[in-house]
């Protein structure tokens, strides 16, 4: 049985990734079915957070997979799935840099987790949420 949150994502991944973008989404992801990958990203964040996902934001295809969640607390976060060539040195050196912009007050959304793996291979890490409204005041 799915949840709300796993049908809704779905749908999502449907609309989103069509043509070019479902070839490089499935080779982010090896090739798993939505089911599955909505039924995975629902796992990583109750693992992470403590708390079910309520809704999905936004998924696109970025620097690897980007998805958008609402959890059910009201907060919201990004998890992103990085592309397979990336290291953990690497993503360590730009969670560092990211570090260094929001202390520097620049409009930067901070890791919320410790990089980790994921199911198929690759780095994932899931960051806050900034809305497209960021503040200029920078």
């Amino acid at each position: 049985m799915t949840s709300s949150f796993q049908d809704a994502l779905v749908e999502v991944l449907a609309k989103e990734f069509t043509g070019e973008y479902r070839e490089d989404f499935a080779a982010a992801t090896a090739s798993w079915s939505d089911a599955k990958i909505a039924a995975y990203v629902e796992s990583l964040v109750s693992a992470h957070f403590g708390v079910q996902p309520s809704r999905p934001l936004f998924a696109e295809k970025s620097v690897g997979v980007v998805f958008g969640i609402e959890l059910i607390n009201s907060h919201s976060v990004v998890l992103k799935l990085f592309a397979p060539s990336l290291t953990l040195a690497q993503l360590n050196g730009v969670i560092r840099c990211l570090q260094h912009l929001e202390r520097a007050h620049f409009p930067a959304t901070p890791a919320v987790s410790m990089p980790f793996s994921t199911s198929f291979g690759q780095l994932g890490c899931f960051f806050s949420y900034a809305s497209a409204h960021l503040s200029r005041e920078w």
